[in-house]
């Protein structure tokens, strides 16, 4: 765009005027002025790379070197060509036309001969005449502060090239050593929370082998925690797994689902749960017939965090409400408790990865929400959370109806 749009353009670079230029970039040719055809220049491109040694190639009698161009030598008599870095076919090709040029020779330049009583010889009344040769086939030639004026814009695009590299490489490196500090991180915390659970398997299994004088009653308490405890390994295995998906980029494009059935499932099958901690789960759905694209597994996964995160902060006798209503062209979903609430100082932190909440900090690695957001965003959504200290807590995702 700046080279064609923006004065001085692609052809003021050359002193080209009243000639042509064309550039290929991205897989498509932009020309300006009177070119050959596309297909002619790729045919002529196919020649440049089987010759072009990274430098620029000037002519001002194309079809000399190259016969393909006598078909266009109205157009393209002359050339200068300059290689792109990135792929051997991105070029910038700047295009002269035919100019019929007369020279005056002092003399016919092959020399003129006449038989003379059977002896060829030769003559200077033929030898010194003037000739005049009509030269086609030939553009105006190139001058020198062309050449390097074209010269010069091929080492700011190299110069560019080799900055936007730089920074490509920064960017990576920085992200490279961030991913390596997560995954550090992450082997503490895996490490630290796993051994909890792992040591009340062991001493419940201690206690059931060593103990015989045990109520049945005791041994299903000593069961169910056990239980439980092999559930929390479960899930901090599942969030790491879920992490290192997300790193990968592995997400298809997922499938239409509608939004209101599948959010009463959810609800339903986590209520049990909820009765269990004495917390009333409620659901309304106003997207009735508003679809999204998403993977269900997904979308159970992230609606089920947040209803699963809400539980973890309720109180006993408080309230959990998921709610759905349908904007002009997307659904907002959103998951609402009474819990203590988010500190003002932790809000903008709850979706970063092991991150944890104000209250029973010991709960989980800290995955959950950094697992939401990367999951939604990878859907084109965004999840946003509000909160007050003491007054609940408000996490919405909003996604894109179709």
């Amino acid at each position: 765009d700046g080279l064609f749009k923006y004065a001085p353009t692609l052809l003021d670079i050359a002193g080209a005027s009243g000639a042509a230029a064309a550039v290929y970039f991205d897989h498509a040719w932009t020309v300006i002025g009177n070119t050959p055809t596309v297909e002619e220049i790729e045919v002529l491109v196919d020649w440049l790379v089987e010759r072009h040694d990274g430098s620029v190639f000037a002519t001002d009698c194309l079809s000399k070197v190259f016969a393909p161009a006598k078909a266009y030598k109205d157009k393209a008599s002359g050339l200068v060509a300059l290689s792109i870095p990135k792929s051997p076919r991105n070029f910038i090709l700047w295009f002269r036309p035919e100019v019929a040029a007369s020279i005056v020779w002092a003399g016919q330049p092959s020399k003129s001969i006449k038989l003379d009583a059977d002896v060829f010889r030769l003559h200077p009344r033929f030898s010194f005449e003037s000739w005049v040769e009509v030269v086609d086939g030939t553009a105006v030639p190139w001058k020198k502060v062309e050449i390097e004026a074209i010269m010069e814009l091929r080492n700011s695009i190299l110069a560019l090239d080799l900055q936007r590299a730089f920074v490509k490489e920064q960017a990576a490196r920085a992200l490279a050593e961030q991913l390596n500090e997560e995954r550090q991180s992450m082997v503490h915390v895996v490490s630290h929370d796993i051994r909890t659970p792992l040591a009340v398997i062991k001493m419940s299994l201690q206690m059931l082998a060593m103990r015989e004088d045990l109520s049945d009653e005791q041994r299903q308490k000593l069961i169910a925690r056990s239980q439980r405890s092999a559930d929390s390994i479960d899930r901090l295995v599942t969030s790491v797994l879920d992490v290192a998906r997300m790193e990968t980029g592995a997400t298809a494009d997922g499938e239409e689902l509608e939004v209101c059935p599948l959010l009463n499932d959810i609800v339903d099958l986590l209520r049990p749960l909820a009765e269990r901690a004495g917390i009333v789960l409620t659901i309304a759905c106003e997207a009735q017939g508003v679809r999204i694209r998403f993977h269900q597994a997904q979308f159970e996964q992230v609606i089920g965090n947040l209803i699963s995160n809400a539980l973890k902060f309720t109180p006993r006798n408080g309230a959990i409400h998921v709610a759905a209503d349908a904007g002009l062209t997307h659904v907002t979903i959103s998951v609402s408790d009474t819990g203590p609430g988010i500190s003002a100082e932790l809000l903008p932190h709850v979706f970063k990865r092991f991150v944890r909440g104000d209250h029973h900090a010991g709960q989980g690695a800290g995955l959950g929400l950094a697992i939401v957001k990367e999951t939604v965003e990878r859907y084109s959504g965004t999840v946003t959370a509000h909160s007050a200290d003491r007054y609940g807590t408000v996490m919405a995702v909003q996604l894109p109806a179709i």
